[in-house]
């Protein structure tokens, strides 16, 4: 006499399905078109060679003096960043930086002979910088740059009063992705150089304004 098998032997006899791998979420701040797509690995990611170029505007102030008294200029206007450099770890940047600020006129207070007048200023840095991106597909940066400073005073009568020292600066900022490997943003700047003498005078420099760049990285 044939017997049916109870429905719960069956169901515990039923093949079980293999386990399946994990899927693992998708990255994070990449563009929906790069998840949409097979975009090579690196893409719309901080890695390799890394190039900067930018310009904006800074608040330049020289100061110091001469002889005692009290000499000082401050003036509005650009400023150039250009970076090279590589990433020796996942978000870091090593590199070369150059940057110049200046370019405006103001009064200089402590001129030559006592004349205040028009003059301008302008300050440069040469050195070694770093850049960290906390995510490196992430838009946040910021970082820092020490090296050689080039600072001094036009007095407008075609009299310069320039001096070298160690500088600084750091910024921070954020790069909007533009494409696979390029991206753009702003970034708050601040710069300071030890007094140096500069012909008669003792003259130290700090800046601070906003750059806009164009990152290949």
């Amino acid at each position: 006499m044939a017997t049916s098998t109870p429905a719960f032997a069956q169901a515990s006899h039923a093949p079980v399905p293999a386990a399946t791998e994990a899927q693992a979420p998708p990255p994070t701040h990449v563009p929906l078109r790069c998840l949409n797509c097979p975009c090579p690995p690196n893409s719309y990611l901080h890695d390799g060679f890394y190039m900067r170029a930018g310009f904006g505007t800074q608040y330049t102030r020289i100061f110091g003096e001469r002889e005692g008294q009290d000499a000082a200029l401050g003036v509005w206007g650009m400023s150039l960043v250009l970076a090279f450099g590589g990433t020796p770890a996942p978000g870091l940047v090593v590199g070369g930086m150059f940057t110049y600020a200046g370019g405006g006129q103001g009064t200089f207070k402590g001129a030559p002979m006592g004349a205040e007048k028009k003059s301008d200023a302008g300050t440069v840095l040469l050195g070694p910088f770093i850049d960290w991106f906390p995510s490196p597909r992430g838009m946040w940066h910021l970082g820092g740059a020490v090296g050689i400073s080039g600072h001094g005073i036009n007095d407008g009568d075609g009299n310069d009063f320039d001096g070298t020292s160690a500088g600084a600066m750091v910024y921070a900022g954020a790069d909007f992705w533009a494409g696979p490997a390029y991206s753009s943003g702003l970034a708050l700047v601040l710069y300071g150089a030890l007094p140096a003498d500069a012909d008669g005078y003792r003259l130290a420099a700090v800046s601070t304004g906003l750059q806009w760049s164009l990152l290949y990285h």
